[in-house]
């Protein structure tokens, strides 16, 4: 995959009141990104994302009223189902949930890893397939720092 299609997730600003989240996204060209993990907002590209959770499981990725992509979560496990653009495609942790790898059918076609275990939010790089819009990219990035985020049992 093409370094061009790489890019990187910071944890930029947090209070203990967890008011907001924000991560700092570069590497999509000359584009950066500030996404509001706690409101589920970004923009990119000129457009307005933001994510709605339909029940416990499912969240809808739009751009204004229009839905963009879905995500349905395995119960249990650290998987989803994706669709988007009428393609479908699975987001599957890796062991011990640290890595999350994109696929469609059996093929692997990019991955998300956090960084080191000390600070696995900060230095978190994504590879994910070119023909995926930058809101869909940062879409799946969102899933992964959410199942990071959570306290361990």
């Amino acid at each position: 995959m093409p370094l061009d299609y790489m890019f990187t997730a910071r944890k930029s600003t947090a209070s203990k009141a967890r008011d907001d989240v924000t991560y700092d996204i570069t590497g999509f060209g000359a584009v950066s990104v500030t996404m509001n993990e706690t409101k589920s907002t970004w923009e990119v590209g000129g457009h307005n994302f933001h994510v709605a959770r339909i029940g416990i499981f499912e969240s809808h990725l739009l751009c204004g009223d229009t839905i963009v992509a879905t995500a349905r979560k395995t119960p249990i496990l650290y998987k989803y189902a994706i669709k988007h653009n009428g393609a479908e495609s699975k987001l599957k942790a890796g062991i011990w949930g640290r890595t999350f790898s994109l696929f469609q059918s059996d093929r692997r076609t990019g991955v998300i890893t956090p960084g080191p275990r000390s600070s696995f939010l900060e230095g978190i790089v994504g590879e994910l397939p070119d023909d995926l819009p930058h809101g869909v990219q940062i879409f799946l990035l969102l899933l992964a720092i959410q199942i990071w985020s959570q306290p361990a049992d």
